[in-house]
């Protein structure tokens, strides 16, 4: 009952959204960055940390998760009550066994 009130709320709204493009002319949208920047090459160095084109980006995604931690850490509107549990949560991700 839960599941079959809201799929007939979204189709009220949805299916008359959806009929109406139908009848609207779509120019075909085509969008890829593979001329730019190949994914497989880019992803890849993402695994082994090493580059092996020069003109491809660095990717280092690691630094943002450092900045996270400390922003969420040093922030004033954060309460002492959240961040305790994190902290020990980190913690105990740094000391549990692989």
């Amino acid at each position: 009952m839960y599941t079959i009130l809201p799929i007939g709320i979204g189709a009220i709204v949805l299916l008359p959204s959806f009929l109406g493009q139908q009848i609207v002319y779509q120019e075909k949208y085509q969008f890829s960055l593979d001329k730019i920047y190949p994914l497989r090459d880019s992803l890849g160095s993402l695994l082994n940390g090493s580059m092996n084109n020069a003109e491809m980006p660095m990717l280092y995604t690691s630094i943002f998760t450092l900045i996270a931690i400390t922003v969420f850490f040093i922030s004033n509107k954060i309460d002492l009550k959240i961040k305790i549990p994190v902290f020990i949560a980190i913690i105990l991700l740094f000391i549990s066994p692989r």
